[in-house]
């Protein structure tokens, strides 16, 4: 266990887009907050990010990325319009639309939005609902498969995979 690499995840940081505040009533210094959880991560970490990076500031939210020594792997959100390509060159390990991954024995599906129940999949990571202001909750969504990390849900903290 201890030459694994630690996982912490978040979604939804939408850096440089301030109608967060009043639209999904967050802090004021919340970009603050997620940038001190991010910076933290210890350099042997990886950062599972679950998409909507930024909005409007792409070029200086990635150059900041950039300079933190952790593995980053994106999920794209739909706010993320740039290509694989693009998101590589711009210090992003891995891009994709989702992940699954065996984690202590366990099957995650890491996605930007929550994805109906797939056989052999114990837990959906997603983002993108803070906490039920965007979008709603569809119809299939089940709180024992279903587990929310935006950061309105999870305190503007990151979710360290245990």
């Amino acid at each position: 266990m201890k030459n694994q690499r630690e996982i912490f995840c978040i979604s939804d940081t939408h850096f440089g887009h301030k109608n967060m505040i009043e639209w999904a009533l967050r802090p004021l210094d919340f970009e603050d907050l997620l940038w001190k959880a991010i910076e933290a991560i210890p350099a042997q970490g990886i950062l599972l990010h679950l998409g909507d990076i930024s909005m409007g500031s792409d070029a200086l939210t990635h150059e900041r990325l950039r300079k933190i020594p952790c593995k980053k792997w994106l999920i794209r959100g739909n706010h993320d319009n740039h290509s694989f390509t693009w998101y590589m060159n711009n210090g992003w390990d891995f891009v994709g639309d989702e992940l699954t991954l065996t984690i202590f024995g366990k099957h995650f599906l890491f996605s930007h939005i929550p994805i109906p129940r797939r056989d052999g999949i114990e837990k959906n990571i997603h983002g993108h609902m803070h906490g039920g202001k965007s979008h709603g909750f569809p119809d299939f969504y089940d709180t024992s498969y279903h587990m929310e990390i935006t950061p309105e849900v999870v305190g503007y903290n990151l979710v360290r995979l245990q």
